[in-house]
């Protein structure tokens, strides 16, 4: 699949006076690689327009993930955010990858807003 900026105009940001304005975008994709590669993807046409994406997932996924050119080097900043531990979820598990299909349910647990801060 390829992406092209040139179908999302709206990325061109721009302040009242009409200057272009730099975005600074977080991205944090669902815990399996048919969402984290095509977000990182995304993140990549994001940094050609200008734009500085911080892309946030866990230590091992981010080392998954292909190496960048070095001109993304600059704008893409990972954002390793490890898991807490959780009952039924196997130690190192990061990614759907890790685990067998009755178990991602407990993957979900550790990204999902608690309803008691």
């Amino acid at each position: 699949m390829s992406l092209n900026l040139e179908t999302y105009p709206g990325l061109g940001c721009y302040t009242m006076s009409g200057d272009k304005e730099k975005l600074h975008i977080v991205m944090f994709p669902w815990l399996h690689f048919g969402h984290i590669i095509p977000n990182l993807e995304l993140a990549k046409l994001i940094a050609q327009k200008g734009h500085h994406v911080s892309f946030v997932s866990t230590p091992t996924n981010i080392q998954r993930l292909p190496k960048l050119s070095p001109n993304l080097a600059a704008p893409i900043k990972f954002v390793k955010l490890p898991l807490p531990k959780v009952d039924n979820l196997p130690e190192n598990t990061e990614a759907t990858s890790d685990v067998p299909y009755d178990v991602v349910p407990s993957l979900k647990r550790p990204t999902t807003p608690s309803k008691n801060p």
